[in-house]
């Protein structure tokens, strides 16, 4: 259960599916990529968290290297990501998204609204609108983008990968068609 800090509520959980038959009848997505994910994609990459992070002020430190999505995760070197969750305000759900059979990292899995590594050359806040439109089809401005906090998740000995999860909140209203 998802609850805002500043007003207590329960929110519950929709599939990707769900969702989209009621904010779109689009029947393909042109931002989709061919594949699951490029493992050749360069990431930076950053110093592993102090004990100290704070999710709301703290802030990643670079190495000032760069590495291929590959070595990255084989080596759980820490690098940043975004997460979007998606909050439909008309019936307090949040989208849920099942992961590719072809992900490197939990395939098959349950995955919040949408999310994506950043990539060398590309911002946090540009990234989180390209994995937008990549996976759902969504086309957000900055302004209805809502950053809430930085995290960082050590997940490569579940078989994830070590990243900073900068995450953000898209409001919408599945009664208005967002």
């Amino acid at each position: 259960l998802i609850t805002t800090p500043t007003k207590p509520r329960c929110f519950r959980l929709v599939t990707a599916a769900a969702w989209i038959s009621t904010i779109s009848t689009m029947e393909s997505n042109p931002h989709a990529l061919d594949s699951a994910q490029d493992p050749n994609e360069v990431f930076e990459i950053f110093e592993p968290p102090p004990a100290n992070f704070d999710p709301y002020a703290s802030t990643p430190i670079s190495t000032a290297s760069f590495t291929t999505r590959d070595v990255c995760h084989k080596q759980g070197l820490w690098h940043c990501s975004v997460h979007i969750w998606i909050v439909d305000t008309a019936s307090s759900s949040i989208l849920l998204q099942k992961r590719s059979m072809k992900k490197d990292t939990f395939p098959g899995r349950w995955d919040i609204s949408s999310a994506g590594h950043v990539e060398k050359g590309k911002s946090i806040l540009e990234t989180a609108q390209c994995e937008l439109a990549e996976e759902l089809g969504i086309t957000a401005n900055a302004g209805e983008l809502q950053y809430a906090f930085t995290i960082p998740a050590e997940q490569t000995p579940l078989g994830g990968c070590n990243a900073f999860e900068h995450v953000y909140f898209l409001r919408g209203n599945s009664e208005t068609k967002m």
